[in-house]
């Protein structure tokens, strides 16, 4: 990722990184936050809505919730903001 951090990176191949990674902790033995979770969420939201997830979530929760100024980031900096450290 760090050598290519423009690239736009599926979803499935971000997931290949961890196959071949031993767990961290044994289940129940520890805790570490990670996006595997949502990039497996995102996968079961396109497939049940048949519909990219960045729509749906736009659809169904930004815009009933007036949220417009809330978006699906997809690259490492965000036009019209001053990137942060």
């Amino acid at each position: 990722f760090r050598a290519e951090p423009f690239r736009k990176w599926k979803v499935e191949e971000q997931l290949a990184f961890l196959f071949d990674a031993e767990a961290p902790f044994e289940a129940g033995a520890g805790w570490s936050y990670s996006d595997t979770n949502y990039l497996v969420l995102g996968l079961v939201v396109d497939r049940l809505l048949d519909r990219p997830r960045e729509r749906a979530i736009e659809e169904r929760l930004l815009k009933p919730l007036g949220l417009g100024k809330t978006f699906a980031q997809s690259s490492p900096t965000l036009p019209g903001l001053t990137q942060g450290y």
